[in-house]
């Protein structure tokens, strides 16, 4: 069972605050103070529950970079050898996470390189994926060049 965590993007420090479910039982039965404010006008995101190849966690509202190397991949002959192969280009893209109907998705927002498709998928259906920002620290990184 994965942990249930979130963190709050709190604009005017320009940070995150992380909390657990947990925390917030202990600060509401403690005290009100500066905590609640913060999580209370916070946009707040929760864990995955999946991490990229670094062991980062992965949030609502991160943007992930996802790839597939090229791939050869044999053809054979009715005996089983190897008589000639096809290659399946790669691809790089960037996209953001977000839950959609209970579960996390993935979609695509800007191509890298290779090919060229759309995704809108489980976050955890690409095995290579690496956290390279969040949606509010980080947007310029979507932001598609100037094709001219």
């Amino acid at each position: 069972m994965r942990e249930v965590k979130f963190r709050a993007w709190d604009s005017a420090e320009k940070r995150f605050w992380y909390f657990t479910l947990q925390d917030i039982l202990k600060w509401r039965l403690s005290y009100r103070g500066s905590w609640d404010e913060k999580i209370e006008r916070g946009y707040k995101e929760q864990f995955t529950g999946v991490h990229d190849i670094h062991g980062v966690e992965i949030y609502d509202g991160d943007i992930v970079k996802i790839w597939e190397e090229d791939e050869l991949v044999p053809n054979r002959d009715s005996g089983g050898g190897v008589v000639d192969f096809n290659k399946y280009e790669g691809f790089s893209q960037l996209g953001t996470i977000s839950y959609h109907e209970s579960s996390c998705v993935y979609e695509t927002k800007k191509h890298l390189v290779g090919t060229k498709f759309d995704s809108y998928v489980p976050l955890d259906y690409f095995v290579n994926r690496e956290v390279v920002g969040n949606i509010h620290q980080h947007l310029h990184l979507l932001e598609q060049e100037d094709p001219s």
